[in-house]
């Protein structure tokens, strides 16, 4: 048998995403925190969104504290998330998501207790500084 014969013989790749996700073997659904990481990214460049992770002193707080602030970003997520048919972030509740944004942020390095502790973009211990 020829090599253009064999090759002849595979089935033919899925023409649309519907059609490879049908082909799927795991039925692998995201994590909250798989979810919220997707809306982070897709926010990060709107200024107000981004605003609410800048402070790192209360007093630099757009919402006049942290907590307050990361309630903010959470419910921009939550909205996010309805609108854009992310039913696992869409269901959950606020405490839940300022808890995976904290994770979330970590991941970038873009926490609060990540960027208090940077000067000129290198970490520093601060117990080093205290002597």
């Amino acid at each position: 048998m020829s090599d253009n014969t064999e090759r002849s013989l595979a089935p033919p790749l899925p023409s649309t995403v519907a059609d490879l996700l049908a082909h799927r073997k795991s039925m692998r659904t995201k994590s909250l925190n798989d979810e919220v990481d997707d809306i982070f990214v897709r926010l990060w460049e709107d200024p107000k969104f981004r605003s609410l992770f800048d402070a790192i002193h209360p007093s630099q707080t757009v919402e006049g504290s942290f907590t307050a602030d990361d309630h903010a970003a959470a419910n921009m997520v939550r909205e996010y998330a309805a609108r854009n048919d992310m039913p696992v972030t869409t269901n959950t509740k606020i405490a839940a998501i300022v808890f995976s944004l904290r994770v979330v942020s970590r991941r970038f390095e873009q926490s609060r207790n990540q960027r208090r502790t940077m000067v000129k973009g290198e970490r520093v211990n601060m117990n080093d500084a205290a002597e």
